[in-house]
């Protein structure tokens, strides 16, 4: 397996860790603000950090506070850009959390290349399935969130 370790931002009451965990995956860290998921997850881990806040997570993993993970795992609130929703687009403050998962994604990949931490990954061709990847994150979702906040 490429990946052991995992990010988690907006937890929830983390469903990945349930189906990943039995595959020998290692949750560092979780990110949940909200009350009741937060009292789930330090139920069920006790031994897992919630780090509360995603908006610092680019800063604790560049200072080494926090382990970089192999996979930063997450969904961001969608109803900024949701019809059921105001779609407030990136005017919304959940909106821009989704950029805010870009700048972690980004601090943990500059991290992770810091400590000689790179995985199979980012070599051969799968660095050519990844890179696009990423640049699309960054490229062609930006511009997207704003034609939706129009």
């Amino acid at each position: 397996m490429i990946f052991k370790s995992v990010g988690s931002i907006c937890s929830e009451i983390e469903a990945a860790s349930v189906a990943w965990e039995p595959l020998g995956m290692k949750f560092e860290w979780f990110s949940e603000i909200t009350d009741f998921p937060s009292l789930v997850l330090a139920e069920k881990y006790p031994n897992i950090q919630n780090l509360g806040d995603m908006n610092n997570i680019p800063e604790k993993i560049e200072s080494s506070e926090i382990t970089a993970p192999d996979l930063i795992c997450g969904g961001t609130p969608c109803q900024a850009f949701s019809l059921a929703g105001w779609k407030n687009g990136l005017n919304d403050d959940r909106g821009n959390l989704t950029l805010r998962f870009v700048d972690i994604v980004n601090s943990n990949d500059k991290q992770r290349k810091k400590e000689g931490k790179i995985l199979p990954l980012y070599s051969g061709k799968m660095w050519r399935v990844y890179l696009p990847i990423k640049q699309m994150l960054l490229d062609v979702w930006y511009p997207l969130w704003q034609v939706l906040m129009m």
